[in-house]
């Protein structure tokens, strides 16, 4: 399994589309720092996700950003320590820039 990481907003950034494009059902996806605006509600994000494709974003930097409760619920909410343990079962992680 692999462990993607988006850190750039959707908007400002097409690493989010090169990413899903690479993903296949076993990967997850966490979003970071200002990558967590493609967790919101009105994204299309959850519909281009492969089946099977975990969700993960985190939280300290969704209340950095003040949109927590913009959230869609098909992302998991992951605090530092969570990210770790999710890191520590992935065989590789993919950070796009």
């Amino acid at each position: 399994m692999i462990l993607n990481t988006i850190n750039k907003s959707d908007i400002s950034s097409t690493s989010l589309l090169a990413c899903l494009a690479t993903m296949t059902n076993e990967d997850a996806l966490l979003l970071l720092e200002d990558g967590v605006y493609a967790a919101q509600s009105a994204s299309v994000l959850p519909s281009m996700i492969p089946a099977g494709v975990t969700l993960h974003v985190l939280q300290e930097d969704l209340a950095a950003r003040g949109i927590s409760d913009r959230i869609s619920p098909d992302f998991i909410r992951v605090d530092y320590r969570e990210f770790v343990s999710l890191a520590l079962q992935c065989d590789k992680i993919v950070s796009w820039n």
